[in-house]
């Protein structure tokens, strides 16, 4: 069995012989960890997927908000109602709709019977796509996703084809690396716009002259941005990352 953060560093956390039938692994270092993904491995052939998780802290404070996004593919669908299940009361979320450059229904968590107001259990997070989160309790808590890694290529078409208009996205892949090194197709005018938790304002960078000012953006594994497009030619995020072990 092998474990990684990050797609580059694997760890061998044992071994099993198996004659037939199936083996359960505990990985009992997996609570202290924001994310792991796991694949297994016999002489030169690795198990057709990559499996895993990833932690994601909706932070503190009534009204606090944050833009996540779930990058993994969960055999329950990639929707609200399976992913953010026993969520705090009053919990709310919102999605963002670029072909209409508005915001959509807004949907409410009912703990009592379990149930998201406006149709909110059907509102995709599919890997490369963004969603708003809003905490209505005082303390933290924590989004779990579980689920196969979108094999490579892994290719989002979220990039909003006219100049001027924007999305929210995110990396198909849950790995923290900036937007040079994600192969992001950055064009002169486009910006990339980061929700600060701790200020609640966003913090954004411009693409001009061939490079991000003044910073690169590094989005978090499990976070959303936009993306305000600098041109009207239409394009796609491409990241061909190799989610197997060596």
């Amino acid at each position: 069995m092998k474990a990684t953060a990050d797609f580059v560093t694997w760890t061998s956390l044992g071994s099993a012989t198996l004659s037939g039938g199936s083996y359960n692994f505990v990985d009992s270092g997996a609570r202290s960890l924001a994310q792991r993904f796991y694949a297994t491995k016999e002489g030169n052939t690795v198990s057709s997927n990559t499996y895993g998780f990833v932690n994601v802290t909706i932070p503190a404070g009534v009204g606090t908000i944050t833009l996540i996004a779930n990058q993994l593919n969960n055999s329950s669908g990639n929707t609200v109602g399976a992913l953010l299940q026993n969520v705090p009361n009053s919990t709310k979320v919102e999605k963002f709709i670029a072909a209409t450059q508005s915001w959509g229904p807004v949907s409410f968590y009912s703990a009592l019977s379990n149930t998201w107001s406006a149709g909110g259990a059907s509102f995709t997070m599919n890997p490369g796509e963004g969603i708003l989160v809003q905490n209505h309790v005082a303390t933290n808590f924590t989004v779990t996703f579980i689920g196969d890694v979108p094999k490579a290529p892994q290719v989002n078409s979220g990039i909003p084809g006219t100049s001027g208009q924007f999305a929210m996205i995110s990396s198909i892949v849950p790995l923290s690396t900036n937007l040079n090194g994600m192969a992001f197709p950055a064009v002169n005018g486009d910006v990339a716009s980061r929700w600060n938790v701790g200020t609640q304002q966003y913090d954004t960078n411009t693409f001009s002259s061939g490079a991000w000012s003044p910073l690169v953006p590094t989005p978090n594994v499990g976070e959303a941005f936009f993306i305000t497009s600098g041109t009207s030619s239409s394009r796609t995020w491409t990241e061909n990352v190799n989610i197997s072990p060596p």
